[in-house]
């Protein structure tokens, strides 16, 4: 087991203090981010990307294909040569079409003009009646100079697709660069759209109860055991507290103010004091989880004043009187020097009117009364009706009243004098015994 060492600054005092951890130490619900939740905002580890948050691979649509054309399907022999359709980047003259080497029609041959009949004076034309000696061919009857038909005109051949060297079109194998995968093509690289994602869906707030979190009934029990008054100190209550660990229980023991290491004065502190003090200790080392709250002697009465606190009240399970003392409730205020406070101490069965009673009673956890076999300070009625509070109570809870034979009032004391007994105590108190 492990001892901590420790001060809390409460009600104006430094409190020295001590934690003792079970050998295998049960992490408070403070400590337990082995299985955190994470919040539907802190799950960005594994991020679902949505249809509009894949830039990485973008896919372009079609209308953005023609900045970088790829050629059809059948454009793309081994060898393709684009067909005379295909080439709108350097368009292929057709016959009716070509200025670079115009074909004169029939009526337009200057290269061989024909004369007109009137044109003619180097070989006079006979009239009319003349001419069948030398008859003139008619406009249509030229054989001499045959002109020849748009698709005769072998002078200037157009060439063909595959003879336009000027602006070859590249093949598929030259446009690597940038690939443009047709629309067609996209499947190979799909997209998730968001009603793919719950392939990976991310747990919503709802669905976190699947790591739930551990309720304070579920968390490992903290004893904190409170010594009495006079000589009392924390050491007192250690024995008791090794065994309460050894057994996985965790034990917290402090030094009340102007006891043992703790700062202040004995006669400045009250009964209202050392419970804002024990108050104090369990905020700093028991925020949750569920109590055995241990007191002897005055501690006694400490106890029943924690359990008037419903914060507390409602987390403790189990009580043990060790010795117990109680008090008139009219003395809680005052401090132990003040006269009155032993005025009313003296007075006979002023301790009826203690709070402690009418606390107990309604008390539903379990509970163990350890008592010596001779006690020369706690008045026998005093311990008759604490008693009778924790037996008669309505819902019969769990009760033990335990009779140490050969022990005195300082109870603390003698279990570290007596570790078989001090065992026993412990597993009493953890409802083992």
């Amino acid at each position: 087991m492990d001892f901590v060492e420790s001060t809390v600054e409460a009600d104006g005092e430094r409190l020295a203090c001590t934690v003792v951890e079970p050998s295998a130490p049960q992490p408070s619900a403070s400590a337990l981010p082995l299985a955190p939740q994470p919040s539907a905002s802190a799950l960005p580890l594994a991020p679902q990307p949505s249809a509009s948050a894949l830039p990485s691979a973008p896919q372009p649509s079609a209308s953005a294909l023609p900045l970088a054309p790829q050629p059809s399907a059948s454009a793309l022999p081994l060898a393709p040569q684009p067909s005379a359709s295909a080439l709108p980047l350097a368009p292929q003259p057709s016959a009716s079409a070509l200025p670079l080497a115009p074909q004169p029609s029939a009526s337009a041959l200057p290269l061989a003009p024909q004369p007109s009949a009137s044109a003619l004076p180097l070989a006079p034309q006979p009239s009319a009646s003349a001419l069948p000696l030398a008859p003139q061919p008619s406009a249509s009857a030229l054989p001499l100079a045959p002109q020849p038909s748009a698709s005769a005109l072998p002078l200037a051949p157009q060439p063909s697709a595959s003879a336009l060297p000027l602006a070859p079109q590249p093949s598929a194998s030259a446009l690597p660069l940038a690939p443009q995968p047709s629309a067609s093509a996209l499947p190979l690289a799909p997209q998730p759209s968001a009603s793919a994602l719950p392939l990976a869906p991310q747990p919503s707030a709802s669905a976190l109860p699947l790591a739930p979190q551990p309720s304070a009934s579920a968390l490992p029990l903290t004893a904190l055991l409170m010594h009495g008054a006079g000589s009392g100190d924390r050491h007192r209550c250690l024995p008791l507290a090794r065994e309460l660990a050894a057994a996985g229980c965790r034990a917290v023991v402090f030094d009340f103010a102007g006891h043992g290491a703790s700062s202040g004065t004995l006669g400045e502190l009250s009964l209202a004091r050392r419970a804002r003090q024990a108050r104090a200790v369990l905020e700093r080392h028991a925020p949750v989880g569920p109590l055995l709250l241990v007191g002897f002697s005055m501690g006694g009465q400490t106890v029943t004043d924690l359990l008037r606190m419903p914060e507390l009240a409602v987390r403790t399970e189990a009580v043990a009187l060790c010795a117990p003392a109680a008090y008139a409730r009219e003395v809680r205020e005052l401090p132990f020097a003040n006269p009155e406070f032993t005025k009313v101490l003296r007075q006979e069965g002023s301790w009826r009117s203690s709070t402690a009673f009418d606390t107990l009673a309604a008390f539903g956890g379990r509970a163990v009364l350890v008592l010596p076999e001779t006690d020369g300070v706690i008045p026998a009625g005093v311990t008759d009706a604490l008693d009778a509070a924790l037996r008669t109570r309505p819902a019969a809870p769990p009760y033990a009243r335990l009779t140490l034979p050969g022990a005195d009032h300082l109870l603390g004391r003698w279990l570290g004098e007596h570790p078989e007994e001090c065992e026993r105590v412990a597993a009493a108190l953890l409802g083992a015994g």
